[in-house]
């Protein structure tokens, strides 16, 4: 099952490359926002870049498996936080005007409603840290079949 995985990773990275320059090369087609945000920003450009050391360090299948996961999650962030610097301000870009998208500003809700979501949200992360961690403790390690198993 491991070398199915590596050789479907390889694979798969290849797919990932291809479609990140085509989803980049439409993003700038299609989002005229996103080379504005680019260009009056320039400190902009780090998050492309993590995406695009993460999917280089997911590729080196001579590094242990640890760090091609840490690689595809750093290609993860870098690509969700390029997207949401691209198209900020807008949450719902509009085209072709972009005055009807919607923005961070208009779309926010009043300071009540903000204060109470982040009174909840804090002991829900607590529990959902809480649990996450329980999980993981609980079923770590390798399976072991004791004579009978799938």
């Amino acid at each position: 099952m491991h070398d199915r995985a590596q050789r479907v990773a390889r694979i798969s990275w290849y797919g990932v490359l291809v479609m990140t320059a085509v989803v980049t090369y439409f993003t700038f087609t299609v989002q005229p926002q996103v080379g504005n945000n680019l260009s009056a920003h320039p400190w902009g450009f780090l998050f492309p870049a993590l995406a695009i050391a993460g999917l280089v360090l997911a590729a080196l299948t001579s590094r242990p498996a640890k760090q091609r996961f840490l690689g595809s999650c750093a290609y993860l962030v870098g690509m969700l936080t390029s997207a949401a610097f691209g198209v900020f301000p807008y949450v719902l870009p509009a085209r072709p005007d972009p005055n009807l998208g919607l923005t961070i500003w208009n779309t926010a809700t009043s300071g009540y409603g903000l204060r109470i979501g982040l009174t909840w949200w804090i002991p829900g992360m607590v529990l959902a840290l809480i649990y996450v961690t329980y999980v993981y403790r609980r079923f770590a390690g390798k399976v072991r079949l004791n004579g009978e198993g799938y």
